[in-house]
């Protein structure tokens, strides 16, 4: 007998960190430059955070703290915004 698991509905798949951010930003009506000016975290390491390509971020502490400025920036907390990028990965 082959168990299938149960769909999930699209109302419970959790959106990423990035897309999170992404939306904050597009619903303040601001662009990458307006955050990367105001935080000072370049443009592609913005970019980076929106795609969830932690990869291309660099050393953990520094990433993490880009991280921080930028969902502070947004409103958003800083703390849960670097619980997400654990989850994030973990998920990937």
């Amino acid at each position: 007998m082959t168990v299938h698991p149960a769909p999930v509905a699209e109302s419970e798949v959790q959106p990423s960190l990035g897309d999170r951010l992404r939306q904050l930003r597009e619903e303040q009506n601001l662009s990458l430059d307006d955050v990367s000016r105001a935080t000072r975290v370049s443009l592609a390491n913005l970019r980076a955070i929106e795609a969830q390509a932690y990869d291309r971020l660099p050393a953990d502490p520094f990433a993490k703290g880009m991280v921080v400025l930028y969902a502070t920036h947004l409103g958003m907390d800083g703390f849960q915004a670097v619980q997400a990028i654990k989850s994030d990965v973990q998920t990937a």
